[in-house]
């Protein structure tokens, strides 16, 4: 696999290095806004990342007007990341395009769910469905992807175990939410990046294990 393969549909890559404010797209195109309050810089997985404290309700957002597709409300998607859960608790929310409250609009979340896994949902016109992964440790690094192939299934995949599926052929309900990172997830984000195609089993190989997409960068 060449790694130069990564930047085929690579929608946005967030380095998360920024002290605070806006935090930079690579690519230009979806910068995330800073709301409610601020996470920290703290030292990440590679370099600098963003400490979500659950209490403080720290979220970085795109408003859903220019949120384009990371909506994801049709077609293939994947979403990458590194996290350091600090805690871990039902309910907290990793990645969302979900409202808060309350059941319409809702597309997809990361969220963890019985008391330690993280869990992809979609909804499906108004029924949830969901994929889990294996039990996550705190204090520790874990690589997390989330993909859908459109027509086929969701999926979910922790560090270098085999991805937990879904069969799936009915897409992903539209939303009029934002895309927000964070939000309840207390722990340490680093190295997002989400990409308009499902990207292949040797290319999230070596995003695990052989380099970052910041080395894209770098060719």
């Amino acid at each position: 696999m060449k790694r130069d393969s990564l930047y085929s549909d690579l929608v946005s890559y967030w380095k998360l290095e920024e002290a605070s404010g806006i935090r930079a797209d690579e690519l230009g195109r979806h910068p995330l806004a800073q709301s409610t309050n601020d996470p920290a810089r703290v030292a990440g997985k590679h370099g600098y990342a963003a400490d979500f404290e659950k209490g403080d309700t720290n979220q970085l957002t795109r408003a859903n007007a220019d949120a384009g597709d990371l909506l994801a409300d049709s077609g293939n998607w994947t979403f990458s990341c590194w996290v350091y859960p600090e805690s871990l608790a039902n309910n907290d929310r990793l990645l969302s395009v979900w409202p808060m409250t309350g059941a319409p609009n809702r597309a997809y979340r990361l969220v963890v769910k019985s008391s330690d896994k993280m869990r992809l949902q979609i909804d499906e016109g108004g029924t949830i469905r969901s994929a889990e992964t294996a039990s996550l440790s705190t204090s520790t690094w874990h690589h997390i992807v989330a993909q859908h192939n459109d027509g086929t299934d969701f999926r979910i995949k922790l560090d270098d175990a085999a991805w937990v599926v879904y069969a799936h052929t009915a897409g992903v309900q539209a939303s009029n939410q934002d895309f927000i990172l964070g939000h309840s997830f207390d722990g340490v984000i680093d190295e997002a990046a989400f990409w308009s195609r499902s990207l292949t089993d040797n290319e999230i190989y070596w995003l695990y294990g052989n380099g970052k997409p910041a080395d894209l960068f770098a060719l």
